[in-house]
């Protein structure tokens, strides 16, 4: 996994319905980045971390969503792959 990557401000997050199921997203300078967790929902695998080792490592990053909110499902931080 390749380090966190540092931006300015947490990124606001988007979400769309794939199948039934809320995909979180957000749009950084290199285009969509698709939480990772939320991905592997939608297309029933069980496992996020064994899921990204199938990509290369320029296909996915960590991005720091900034504090969690306690009653929020946000992560601090969270893979991506887009």
């Amino acid at each position: 996994m390749n380090a966190v990557t540092r931006i300015p401000a947490p990124p606001e997050l988007s979400t769309f319905n794939f199948d039934g199921h809320e995909v979180r997203f957000a749009t950084l300078d290199d285009g969509p980045q698709l939480i990772a967790k939320d991905l592997c929902a939608a297309l029933k695998l069980s496992n996020p971390s064994v899921s990204l080792r199938a990509l290369d490592p320029d296909e996915r990053s960590k991005i720091f969503l900034g504090p969690r909110a306690r009653s929020s499902r946000s992560p601090r931080a969270a893979c991506t792959a887009w």
